[in-house]
């Protein structure tokens, strides 16, 4: 049963400040999906106090963009295996993405008003976040008597707020941090929560894989030689550009990148954008122009004859001076720029590895 239009997003001023305020919290990001919507939205999702949060990483859809629910309304939470391409992967791999139901009330003295979301992230942080909500709804639910009375109800709150042990919550959020996947070298166009959302939005069979920088024009220079000599045999690769005016896009490309007469590739290519937030467009099978690369440029899709950079998706010229974007077939994309072309101020290549 899913009744999304009725979540209840403000919160009645009685229910706020029941748990002592913390300057930080734990975020997992993935995706939400909504049940009734049927579509998957970059999303992240945190406890507070008394209350758990999912944040949309878009406005774009007829959603609120925080999602409040009151771990006293949590009936169910249960984590099941996220459906997979290939069958001889272990359901049970704590590096491999699953689904976390989240089964609620959004109005706590209505047991008819039941909802369900759906959140996809890797499955270690979610059991661990699982784990941790359900330490602290029995903490919370010890004792209460779930009266229709709502001053009653608060008064058993707070009280148990007060006993509350923060710093084994803080402890275990501590242990969630340490349980990222490995990344070598920083970056400095993207934080880690937005190479998150590239790595969700790969073929599955690459997601689980740690990142190295392998070349990056504040170190190495501008020079198409140097960056074809890091990037040789370095397979699959991640390319991003970021532009003076604040542009950044980039793509995912399965065969790596290499200096090579015409156009290679496989349709496990992508591109993306932060527009400010993450939007990725996979292969089209339009045409099968994903990448060109030679000594002078580099061009990721095409298919438009009428146009100077041949409709790419990206277009890099000469040294990394400039970035050039326009309507893509190869994946039915838009410009990814702020505007079709702008000067390049950084580069980097990472590759995906075990």
């Amino acid at each position: 049963m899913s009744i999304v239009s009725k979540i209840s997003v403000q919160q009645p001023s009685s229910l706020k400040n029941l748990m002592p305020v913390r300057e930080e919290v734990h975020r997992i990001y993935g995706v939400a999906d909504f049940n009734g919507f049927n579509i998957e939205i970059p999303s992240s999702m945190y406890q507070h106090g008394i209350e758990l949060y999912i944040e949309l990483d878009s406005t774009d859809f007829q959603i609120p963009k925080m999602t409040v629910i009151r771990l006293i309304g949590i009936i169910k939470l249960s984590i099941s295996e996220y459906p997979m391409p290939h069958g001889n992967v272990d359901p049970n791999d704590p590096n491999l993405p699953a689904v976390l139901s989240i089964t609620y009330l959004y109005d706590v003295f209505n047991h008819s008003s039941v909802n369900v979301i759906n959140f996809i992230a890797i499955r270690r942080l979610l059991e661990n976040f699982k784990d941790e909500v359900e330490s602290i709804i029995r903490v919370l639910k010890s004792g209460l008597n779930m009266s229709p009375s709502l001053d009653n109800l608060n008064k058993k709150l707070r009280m148990r707020a007060q006993s509350f042990d923060l710093e084994y919550l803080a402890n275990q959020q501590q242990l969630l941090r340490q349980n990222k996947f490995k990344i070598t070298g920083e970056s400095t166009i993207l934080t880690s929560a937005e190479i998150e959302h590239i790595r969700l939005f790969m073929p599955k069979r690459y997601r689980l894989l740690s990142w190295e920088l392998l070349y990056s024009a504040d170190n190495d220079g501008v020079s198409f030689s140097t960056f074809y000599s890091k990037a040789m045999k370095k397979m699959p690769a991640i390319l991003i550009v970021l532009g003076r005016d604040g542009s950044r896009v980039g793509a995912f490309l399965s065969s790596g990148i290499e200096e090579k007469h015409g156009f290679y590739g496989t349709g496990e290519t992508f591109v993306f954008h932060f527009d400010p937030y993450f939007a990725g467009f996979r292969w089209s099978q339009n045409n099968d122009l994903f990448i060109s690369t030679t000594r002078k440029d580099l061009m990721i899709g095409g298919g438009s004859r009428d146009s100077v950079n041949n409709g790419s998706a990206i277009y890099i010229d000469d040294n990394f001076m400039n970035c050039y974007s326009q309507d893509c077939e190869t994946f039915n994309s838009p410009k990814l720029g702020k505007s079709e072309s702008f000067p390049i101020v950084a580069v980097e290549l990472w590759h995906a590895h075990p």
